[in-house]
């Protein structure tokens, strides 16, 4: 959904025909939305551009998304949420209360939070133990109580689908 948004927001600022809401800064005008991610920060930022400017001009409006420490960190809503601080939109509520998800499936990054090697991050390739525990892609495994999700911008939901 996140995605989606995202692709809507950029093609109505490529748009002859549609704009945004009135009263929004960008009511009207052409614009481009420039994204930047920062994983290790948890931060999203998105830098709306008008006209033709080049990346290296000032851009007209910038809108920033940041996870909170006890949330999961997810690049799409990131940006999406960027996007629509950027473009001064009212921001979607499935974006901001989204909700965390209980168990990683495979491409989530966890962080241990008990048992051996606590704060070490890793990435889960599948579950096992009918997902108890998981396997990570350097091979080791792990509890899964022992886990917590923090970013799950490259989880595979489909693939945990057909798992369970």
């Amino acid at each position: 959904m996140a995605r989606e948004r995202v692709a809507e927001l950029g093609r109505i600022g490529r748009s002859l025909d549609d704009d945004l809401p009135k009263g929004t800064p960008f009511q009207d005008r052409f614009y481009r939305i420039e994204f930047h991610v920062n994983r290790d920060k948890r931060t999203v930022t998105a830098l709306a551009r008008t006209g033709n400017y080049p990346s290296g001009k000032k851009p007209a409006a910038v809108g920033i998304a940041k996870a909170a420490p006890d949330d999961v960190f997810n690049a799409d809503i990131g940006k999406a949420i960027a996007a629509e601080r950027a473009l001064g939109l009212t921001l979607t509520g499935a974006f901001v209360n989204a909700p965390k998800p209980e168990k990683a499936v495979p491409g989530a990054i966890i962080r241990k939070v008990s048992g051996a090697h606590i704060g070490t991050t890793r990435i889960v390739d599948r579950t096992i133990m009918n997902g108890n525990a998981y396997v990570f892609t350097n091979g080791y495994n792990s509890e899964v109580k022992n886990c917590a999700v923090i970013d799950d911008t490259d989880a595979d939901y489909e693939e945990g689908r057909e798992a369970a």
